[in-house]
């Protein structure tokens, strides 16, 4: 090519041209290999918002729920409860628990779910929550439900991601809590490091390990807990501790159910672990 040029057989434009043509030629040989990625999300993106479609088509068949006031003598109540989810693109609604799923909780009360992955313990604890309510059966509880789920929840400001700890701890009413209590909870979380930090706007979503993380929601629950007063709570806990050894898990629990003894609450968990089992009274297996 160079002999060419110099022989002046060939413009420089040609050699312009020629590069402009291999670059062209060149992404589009490479574009699905250079967005596999997006097209990825897109495509997992498309098959949701498709289940949700026809989970929605399906909904009449399926039914809802019936969420009742608490009973006289029951901080919760659940009769009967099939929950129906979406399952696939290809079929109608998966409905879980199919023999229906009963038990009763009264004050003080401890209960531990457990069960192979799928059998629908999550779904269960979501339809108590009152965040989902396609299916069957009754629901009746009290209105002081705390619901902290498999994913801890940072939440983020209004502009960008970056929030207060402060902020963290009182969500979703912010700097109704004293310092005292803030301290306190983050004492017992062992995240006492923090404590010069309160009111420092960092993303602490990206800060934190998943540990961390699963230690700040239960910070959290303490203080709403404790800002409550009065009012019998349930506390729902999706493997809220996963993420944690046994031992912060057990210091973690002792806290929380010292807490919710005080107020004459009831705890619902769900999780795997055998070591859960010395923090709850009750067991319920659920099978598919």
């Amino acid at each position: 090519m160079a002999p060419r040029f110099w022989r002046g057989l060939n413009e420089f434009a040609d050699y312009s041209q020629m590069v402009n043509g291999f670059r062209k030629v060149k992404d589009a040989l490479f574009f699905l290999a250079d967005n596999y990625d997006k097209l990825g999300s897109i495509s997992a993106r498309v098959d949701r918002v498709e289940e949700l479609r026809r989970f929605a088509i399906c909904e009449r068949s399926t039914g809802k729920i019936a969420f009742t006031g608490q009973t006289r003598d029951a901080l919760l109540e659940v009769k009967d409860v099939v929950v129906a989810v979406p399952s696939s693109i290809w079929g109608p609604a998966k409905v879980l628990g199919s023999s229906g799923v009963s038990f009763t909780l009264h004050q003080g009360d401890t209960l531990l779910l457990q069960g192979e992955s799928g059998v629908g313990k999550s779904s269960l604890l979501r339809v108590v929550a009152g965040i989902w309510e396609n299916g069957s059966g009754t629901v009746a509880r009290t209105n002081n439900v705390f619901f902290l789920p498999q994913t801890p929840y940072i939440p983020t400001g209004e502009t960008s991601p970056a929030t207060t700890l402060r902020f963290q701890l009182s969500y979703p009413d912010e700097d109704i809590a004293a310092n005292a209590s803030l301290l306190a909870a983050l004492d017992v979380v062992k995240l006492r490091h923090f404590s010069d930090q309160l009111d420092d706007p960092k993303d602490w979503n990206m800060m934190l390990s998943g540990g961390e993380k699963q230690r700040l929601v239960f910070a959290r629950l303490l203080v709403l807990l404790r800002l409550q007063g009065s009012g019998a709570p349930v506390v729902l806990l999706d493997e809220a501790t996963a993420a944690l050894s046994e031992q912060a898990e057990e210091e973690i629990y002792a806290a929380l159910l010292q807490q919710v003894s005080a107020q004459h609450g009831a705890i619902v968990t769900v999780g795997h672990r055998s070591s859960l089992r010395k923090f709850h009274k009750e067991f319920l297996t659920l099978r598919s």
